[in-house]
């Protein structure tokens, strides 16, 4: 089954983009607009993605729970 995207942001560049499926689209974007701190959540994720970040260095930035660290 072919199922179609909706592109919702995409990087200066232009060469990254985030695609959201067009049939959970409107339950995401009413989501990610719900609260203040979705959307920075997500922008956050976005300069991950479009920044090409390694993985460290997103981690140190994250409070993990000392009991997942292992």
């Amino acid at each position: 089954m072919v199922r179609k995207a909706i592109k919702i942001s995409e990087s200066e560049c232009g060469t990254i983009a985030i695609y959201v499926d067009m049939i959970n689209a409107e339950d995401i974007l009413a989501f990610l607009k719900k609260d203040k701190r979705y959307r920075k959540k997500f922008s956050f994720i976005e300069e991950i993605i479009f920044g090409r970040y390694k993985m460290p260095d997103v981690y140190d930035k994250e409070e993990i729970n000392q009991w997942c660290e292992e």
